[in-house]
């Protein structure tokens, strides 16, 4: 019998299905020859989706366990062609480190796989178990070795500050690539890397020039609540990660406009606590009297100067602007629509196929980003 997905463990459900059927394959339970469940049964044995189980079988391919035969299905291969770890003759492997459901990361990986794809990459979801600080450093370890063992040529990294960046620059000898895509929140050198970022200094000048533009000449930056110094020294980050790059950018564009930044600009902190989050009071306070501006990091977090505006009488676009960061779907959906900065994730996501497929190493790429004004 197929061992079932565990929620517990940190590998993402193709990584485990994969290592179901591979075990299968390894004790004979499944002969050369035997043909695999199709991808809706499996899908329906393990309570996932079909694109989970596709991925699963891809692995499965590219390392020679099993082999397609078209309209007729999936079959095992003879045990000589299933060595471990032998990647098929003219593909490679890249693992995409990241969120996978975030629109804007899915719009990242779908230029990205469509980009490698074309090249003979198999660019792989890995999940962003690597980003998420709800795993331990002995679990992210363990992860970054298995990609080791997998052969995973290249690793495609969220590089915000929850990446394990001290983990990773142990074991940065043992990938062919790395690369970082849109953040670079390490205060580690990784100078084989490409860092394919965002201009967030470049993306705070154009969220602050619009708000000012608006007529507001008070602006505040609702951000993520600070890093522990624990957690910056278990990950290797940096502490001033890339909204102070942000809170740069605004600064330049209320001095730019004559408007002194020491006395109209704050920073508001999204710190959640076990009573829930802290924001909306210290919103409240900020935009009581109308007048003023918002650069939300992250999209979402404008919800919180809606609901607080609300609650004062206050109306976005009138009494308070916002500008959002990322240009998501929530951008599109809230009442009035949010004016957003697009981090250009499809363009980052062509050029580090470019990187990828021309194997390069050590590039800078910049990339600038765009506002996209709506009614807030």
């Amino acid at each position: 019998m197929l061992k079932k997905i565990d929620g517990s463990v940190p590998m993402p459900k193709y990584y485990q299905i994969s290592e179901s059927l591979k075990a299968q394959i390894v004790n004979g339970k499944l002969r050369p020859g035997d043909k695999v469940l199709s991808s809706r049964e499996l899908s329906e044995y393990f309570n996932t989706t079909q694109v989970t189980v596709l991925n699963a079988l891809r692995y499965l391919e590219t390392a020679g366990y099993i082999y397609k035969t078209q309209g007729k299905g999936v079959f095992v291969c003879e045990q000589k062609a299933a060595a471990p770890f032998s990647p098929k003759q003219g593909y490679r492997q890249a693992g995409l480190i990241m969120p996978s459901k975030d629109d804007m990361y899915q719009n990242l990986a779908d230029t990205l796989m469509a980009e490698l794809q074309a090249k003979n990459y198999y660019a792989i979801p890995l999940g962003n178990y690597l980003t998420n600080d709800t795993f331990s450093c002995e679990d992210k370890e363990l992860r970054i070795q298995k990609y080791v063992e997998d052969n995973f040529d290249s690793l495609v990294i969220e590089g915000t500050r929850h990446a394990p960046y001290r983990n990773l620059h142990r074991n940065r000898e043992k990938f062919h690539q790395l690369n970082y895509v849109i953040f670079y929140d390490t205060k580690l050198e990784f100078p084989d890397a490409n860092k394919i970022i965002c201009d967030f200094h470049k993306a705070g000048y154009l969220g602050g020039r619009h708000l000012i533009n608006s007529g507001k000449k008070r602006i505040a930056m609702l951000t993520f609540e600070p890093y522990s110094p624990a957690l910056i020294t278990r990950h290797g980050c940096v502490k001033e990660t890339f909204d102070f790059m942000i809170a740069a950018g605004i600064k330049q564009a209320l001095d730019e406009a004559g408007i002194n930044s020491k006395s109209n600009f704050s920073v508001l902190q999204d710190i959640v606590t076990p009573h829930g989050s802290t924001a909306e009071n210290s919103i409240a306070d900020f935009i009581r009297d109308g007048g003023c501006g918002v650069f939300s990091v992250a999209d979402f977090r404008a919800l919180k100067v809606y609901h607080a505006a609300k609650k004062l009488g206050l109306e976005i676009g009138r009494d308070v602007s916002v500008v959002g960061l990322f240009n998501t779907s929530w951008a599109e959906v809230v009442t009035p629509a949010l004016t957003s900065v697009s981090v250009n994730e499809s363009q980052i996501g062509k050029i580090t196929a470019q990187c990828i497929t021309e194997q390069l190493k050590g590039e800078r790429i910049i990339v600038s980003p765009e506002l996209i004004i709506r009614e807030s």
